[in-house]
């Protein structure tokens, strides 16, 4: 059997064991997960969350499962219809390959919905 002892890879660089309650209530907090958007975006994202009950985390996530997608691509169409943000900008913004935001907002060739339809129903 073997063990290993120290592994460099797997080594935290927080520290988490406290010798007193006051050193541990005087750490810093370590924040997990946070997501900043512009003012606007943030109320758009807490809307369409809401209508898809889902977390704003999901939504900026890679998760395939369809209450995300079906939030995500509305967002998509939301930014670019509305706001008239371009699909480089909504990439960045949410970590996305360009390529993806274009076959959510449906100018890709095998996209699920046409671009027409969208521009119809998010003007």
């Amino acid at each position: 059997m073997y063990s290993i002892k120290y592994n460099d890879r797997y080594k935290s660089k927080f520290r988490l064991k406290f010798e007193s309650l006051e050193e541990f209530l005087q750490a810093p907090l370590i924040k997990l997960n946070e997501i900043i958007l512009p003012e606007n975006m943030g109320k758009i994202m807490k809307a369409v969350c809401k209508r898809h009950d889902v977390l704003p985390y999901h939504v900026l996530s890679g998760s395939r499962s369809r209450g995300v997608v079906d939030a995500r691509r509305e967002f998509i169409a939301i930014m670019h219809f509305k706001y008239r943000y371009t699909p480089e900008d909504i990439s960045q913004i949410m970590k996305l390959d360009r390529t993806s935001v274009l076959h959510h907002l449906g100018m890709r060739k095998h996209s699920k919905v046409a671009y027409s339809d969208l521009r119809d129903q998010y003007r």
